[in-house]
């Protein structure tokens, strides 16, 4: 009688993974639809096409510092390693930052501050 009570158990297990193979499988193959996209890169991407043409074509999009940044002269020197100072005058900007629209993605002042601050968002 127990080996049937073990065959039950092992029977019902494996009924049980089966059930959860099949979902993560049909979870690899189930339809997605992509509505839209937007980007935003630098050297001027602001969509897909302009994204396309400056994958397409090589274009370099790291440029000098923009003057409406931050004032270079002041942040900058050529030593690596100076406290508070940068040795690179280059770097790739998205353009029109104050087109962001914060409030459309639930940006919180407290939660952009530091992106900006840490450079991941010039």
């Amino acid at each position: 009688m127990e080996n049937r009570n073990l065959i039950q158990d092992a029977l019902l297990q494996l009924r049980d993974l089966r059930g959860k193979l099949k979902a993560v499988n049909d979870a690899k193959t189930e339809a997605i639809a992509i509505m839209g996209m937007g980007c935003r890169f630098p050297g001027n991407v602001e969509n897909l096409d302009d994204f396309w043409q400056l994958l397409s074509q090589g274009i370099d999009a790291i440029t000098e510092i923009p003057n409406n940044r931050w004032d270079i002269e002041k942040f900058y020197h050529s030593k690596p390693g100076i406290p508070g100072k940068i040795y690179s005058r280059y770097g790739g900007f998205i353009g029109n930052l104050q087109d962001f629209d914060a409030d459309f993605l639930a940006f919180l002042p407290v939660k952009l501050f530091p992106l900006i601050h840490n450079k991941e968002f010039y």
